[in-house]
């Protein structure tokens, strides 16, 4: 076995310390470091993604929210001030609601408001009464709200959309409103719902129903707004601010930090393995070099036919005398004239 592929610890660590393995351990770290800022990353989005900035006075809309883009932080720190005029699309009930948006028998009614795109005029927070608004007013309203876009605008609620006496006619003219914003809910669809019905305040349903742009989220006016746009619906509370953390992005931080982990650890595995199989060849040299050459004696004497152990050898013509056939057995001479009186007295 080599000297530096020993057993135990030691032997790991000798490996471990190799030049292709140290390269390996630094792309590893580096991965895990890439990983761990990720996961950091998302856990600062899940501290702070949900909080809104501290609260702020009123601002216009368009200094916060463009059309058709999704709400920020900023966007529900604080009330906003919307100034443009009441669109003449089609109303909608957004219908299955409490008057607080929780499941129940009601429905919200939901208008629209376009709102131009720049808003140069100063901020006015007094509430405007629809029905006593100047119709001049309203023509240069309508004409600064020229290409301007969609604010869906939550007007109150009715406890029985079915009762078209209850439910407040679309309003006209001039809008003037000061209220909270809040996201767009998920669309639910228009399948199975009757004509100006709505299962979610979402701003891809309203696309199926008004023409033009959408604000990417809705309006719940103050509550003089929402008396003077709709008087004998209930008022719909604010919206409240979600705050706290994201669930959803602390999972994400979780699983950026378990890659990190991942990365190390599958280093330390090829590092096992590598020592593992440099073992294993070190054994199979070992029992090559103790195992015996083909054909080698060895310098031991066969019993059974072996060299002898003297270690000396006859010659391969050197016979055993009695092994020798003697041609006079089989062949015989003349018999010497003496040879034959001697045989014959015998007889």
């Amino acid at each position: 076995m080599r000297p530096t592929e020993t057993r135990g610890p030691a032997g790991v660590v000798r490996t471990a310390l190799r030049l292709r393995m140290l390269a390996l351990l630094a792309l590893a770290l580096g991965l895990a470091v890439v990983f761990a800022e990720l996961g950091s990353w998302q856990l600062g989005r899940a501290r702070t993604g949900q909080q809104a900035p501290p609260e702020r006075a009123v601002v216009p809309l368009q200094q916060v929210l463009a059309p058709q883009e999704a709400l920020s932080a900023e966007a529900v720190a604080g009330p906003v001030a919307v100034r443009g005029t009441w669109a003449d699309v089609p109303q909608q009930l957004v219908v299955g609601r409490a008057a607080d948006g929780s499941p129940g028998d009601g429905a919200w009614v939901l208008a629209a408001v376009e709102v131009p795109d720049v808003d140069t005029a100063p901020v006015d927070t007094a509430p405007v009464d629809a029905d006593a608004a100047d119709p001049a007013a309203g023509q240069r309203a309508a004409a600064t709200g020229d290409g301007g876009a969609l604010l869906p605008v939550v007007r109150g609620w009715v406890p029985d959309p079915d009762d078209a006496a209850g439910v407040p006619p679309a309003p006209t003219g001039a809008a003037d409103l000061v209220g909270e914003l809040a996201v767009s809910e998920d669309p639910r669809g228009l399948a199975g719902l009757p004509v100006g019905r709505l299962a979610a305040a979402s701003s891809a349903d309203l696309l199926n129903v008004w023409d033009g742009r959408v604000y990417a989220g809705y309006l719940v006016p103050d509550t003089q707004a929402q008396d003077a746009s709709a008087p004998g619906a209930q008022v719909v509370p604010p919206p409240e601010r979600e705050s706290g953390t994201n669930l959803q992005n602390v999972s994400y931080a979780f699983q950026w930090w378990v890659f990190a982990a991942f990365a190390v650890l599958m280093w330390l595995r090829v590092v096992h393995d590598v020592h593992r199989r440099a073992l294993e060849r070190a054994e199979d040299e070992a029992e090559e070099r103790r195992a015996p050459l083909p054909g080698a004696t060895g310098g031991a004497a066969d019993p059974e036919g072996g060299p002898d152990p003297g270690g000396a050898h006859e010659p391969s013509s050197a016979l055993d005398p009695g092994d020798v056939d003697h041609p006079a057995d089989d062949h015989p001479a003349d018999d010497h004239p003496a040879d034959r009186r001697a045989q014959e007295a015998s007889r």
